[in-house]
């Protein structure tokens, strides 16, 4: 319970990484706030941790409505008086060529995957600064550190979390705030799966087989998981990462040190 009383606020928790990241705040003792666009969806993740002895409400949040953030972040401290943990998970992805992605698309990409990230942490932020202490934790990619096919707008979004990471870091520093990023590699969710099928039909093969291929890339042979990306934000939510900030973390069980 290294989290014991602390309140974490994870947008996009209602499946996937959020919905991971969200139960293991949880478990280790932290009060969670679940947001997510789908409102049944943030409840959902909100019970299921009310259902394991946690503590937490869920709140329909578009993370790139700033009136939206300032609502949920009035019902966090009117519940629990003070946020601790901010966590930008919130994403969307619709894999496609550069040359046939309309700029209505990549706006929306953009919007959901970096500027939210921006309007999130400036209003968490003015919450933190009053407190002299928190941490902002983005969710970027491993697709913000090396390009990949079909997902151009993608890549370039969560290039740029990492460089506002990098800069919130510097700003936010003095008032005992840590901002760091997750990179996570290959993790299995809808979304990913949804991409990955794109993927293995340019290439010819079955999704089975690119999955399983995969899968051998990494050093661990395995696909990530939500809760793994869960534990890394556990880390840098607790004590155990006091001295460590600006920082663009990957979790991809050892894809990224190329081994074939």
């Amino acid at each position: 319970m290294i989290l014991k009383d602390k309140v974490a606020v994870v947008t996009g928790s209602g499946q996937g990484i959020g919905e991971g990241i969200a139960m293991l705040l949880a478990e280790e003792g932290a009060r969670v706030v679940s947001t997510d666009i789908n409102e049944k969806l943030a409840i959902k993740t909100s019970n299921e941790i009310i259902q394991q002895g946690g503590v937490s409400a869920g709140f329909k949040l578009d993370v790139t409505d700033s009136v939206e953030i300032q609502k949920v972040i009035e019902e966090a401290l009117k519940l629990y008086s003070r946020i601790d943990i901010w966590v930008n998970n919130a994403g969307f992805n619709h894999p496609l060529p550069v040359l046939e992605t309309s700029e209505e698309l990549w706006d929306k990409i953009i919007d959901i995957n970096l500027k939210s990230v921006f309007l999130c942490s400036k209003a968490a932020a003015g919450v933190m600064v009053k407190q002299k202490s928190g941490r902002i934790i983005n969710i970027s990619s491993v697709a913000g550190k090396i390009g990949a096919p079909f997902i151009g707008p993608y890549c370039a979004a969560k290039r740029g979390v990492i460089g506002l990471t990098e800069v919130l870091a510097i700003e936010l520093g003095k008032y005992g705030i840590c901002v760091n990023t997750i990179c996570p590699g290959n993790t299995k969710t809808e979304m990913f799966m949804k991409g990955m099928k794109l993927r293995a039909e340019s290439k010819g093969e079955t999704l089975e087989t690119l999955i399983e291929r995969l899968a051998k890339s990494t050093a661990l042979g395995r696909l990530g998981l939500p809760e793994d990306i869960g534990k890394a934000v556990v880390f840098l939510s607790s004590s155990y990462s006091d001295f460590v900030t600006g920082q663009a973390i990957t979790v991809c069980g050892g894809r990224s040190i190329n081994l074939s």
